[in-house]
This record gives structure tokens, sequence and C-alpha cells, in this order.
């Protein structure tokens, strides 16, 4: 099976509801016991790419690009938030993702291999060692604005990265949308409620 169907039978896996028995309560237990954490805190290579989305809905593809390495800089920053426990939700069971465009860090320490899948529009991390995809990922909301900014800081100078801004500013401003609708209804819940107890 190549890296394209793999990617594409994982998105489609990790857009389904997963149980709740198994999901990891810490760091050690998401990224999979002490040698997958080994290979995070001392890679001595750490790349990144985008995951350009092909072809058509209910059968998308995803294509790595070439991966670039980051700089020191920019993985110790990305280390320290990928095991400070305060990153992750620990509740989540599923994501998926809508954007044409993600990104894929790998860290890489003698011949083992850690991968950690972005989902941009759902801020969710998914996992693989050694190539085996683990159950769970988590969901990394808090520390969402972080991850934007060292990818920022990292990949900005590719082209691809133009399209993730415009996507992600579509999102926020699909956010926002939802959000004063959301006052709105509830003022106007409180107004109601106001009347009728009059």
């Amino acid at each position: 099976m190549n890296m394209k169907s793999i990617l594409a039978a994982f998105f489609a896996i990790v857009s389904v509801l997963a149980a709740v028995a198994g999901q990891p309560k810490n760091v050690m237990e998401l990224f999979g016991g002490a040698e997958a954490m080994a290979v995070l805190r001392t890679a001595t290579r750490v790349e990144a790419c985008f995951l350009k989305r092909s072809g058509t809905q209910g059968d998308w593809k995803w294509d790595e690009t070439p991966y670039a390495l980051l700089s020191d800089a920019g993985a110790a920053r990305l280390r320290k938030l990928l095991l400070d426990e305060a990153t992750y939700a620990w509740d989540e069971t599923s994501a998926g993702s809508s954007y044409s465009h993600n990104i894929s860090v790998r860290f890489t320490q003698g011949g083992h291999t850690l991968k950690i899948l972005f989902l941009l529009d759902s801020d969710y991390l998914a996992i693989s060692y050694d190539g085996a995809w683990r159950q769970w990922g988590e969901e990394y909301r808090k520390r969402s604005e972080e991850f934007f900014s060292i990818f920022e800081s990292e990949l900005s100078h590719l082209s691809l990265f133009a399209e993730i801004r415009n996507e992600k500013a579509a999102r926020e401003a699909e956010r926002a949308k939802y959000r004063k609708l959301e006052q709105e209804a509830l003022a106007r819940d409180r107004k109601l409620k106001a009347e009728t107890n009059k």
C-alpha cells in the first residue's frame, strides 16, 4: 500500500467516532510508549511537509509534498509543545479534516521515525511510529495558535503555506459568524424571558 492510500485510509478512519474506552490520558500513552517518546525528545532530524488533498468527495487522496528541514529552534519549540500535558484536551475521540492542505511533521532518530499529522481545521493530531498508526490522536485546540506560529515561521517561504493561511482565515471568519449568531440568539432568549416574567 503506497503512502497516498495509507493517508486516505487514515483520514477515513479518524473521521468516524470512536469509543471512549482506551483514550490516552497522558503524553506517554498518546505517543505509544518510551521508544516513541525517546525519538520525539532526541530526534536529530525534524522535518515537515504539506499534505495536499486530491480526488473527489468520498474518494479523497492525500499527497505528501517534499519534506523541509526545520530549524533547531523551530524543532525545539515544537517538541516543547508536544511534550506538554497541558497542550491536549484528553477527551477527544474523533476528528476529520475539510481543509485542502494539512501538515505532517517527521522526527527521525537512528532507524526510527515518529510522524505526526496536524489536522489544521479540527486542531487534532494523529501519530504513527515506524509506520504503524496509533489508534488514538488528540485535540490540541488550546495551543493551536502556538503550533500555527511555528509552522508559519518555518514554512511560510513555501508557496503552499499561503493556501493554508487562507483556509485558516476562512475558518476563523466562519467561527466568528457562528459566535455572533449564538450571542444574538442568547440575547433574544434573555429578552423573551424578561418579557415573560413581567
